[in-house]
């Protein structure tokens, strides 16, 4: 991601889509981590990267997508909800500030 976009990409991450910021002793030079520190989302600085908006897309799980959409539509970022065929087939794709293309899906209980 551009150097520039790590204040509005770690306020995407962190406080629209409640993902942790990695402690500072955790943090890796040359980028910025969210979520598990173990297993989380690294974003490394480029200072001019490719974003293929459609092609690289990763998935992220949260408790709620009728949560997420409320937040979207408080702050007005654009979102794109689809519906599959069954209750389970329910997933929000957002672009990140950076450009990468996100999709959200919500834990289904067992």
């Amino acid at each position: 991601m551009p150097r520039e976009r790590l204040g509005d990409v770690v306020r995407f991450y962190a406080d629209l889509l409640g993902l942790p910021i990695w402690p500072m002793g955790r943090q890796i030079p040359g980028g910025a981590g969210l979520g598990d520190p173990v297993a989380g989302l690294y974003l490394q600085f480029r200072h001019d990267p490719e974003i293929d908006p459609v092609r690289r897309r990763f998935t992220l799980v949260v408790d709620s997508l009728d949560a997420l959409e409320k937040r979207l539509q408080e702050v007005e970022k654009r979102y794109r909800r689809y519906r599959g065929f069954g209750w389970t087939d329910q997933y929000i794709l957002l672009h990140d500030p950076a450009g990468h293309l996100v999709e959200v899906r919500q834990m289904q209980a067992l």
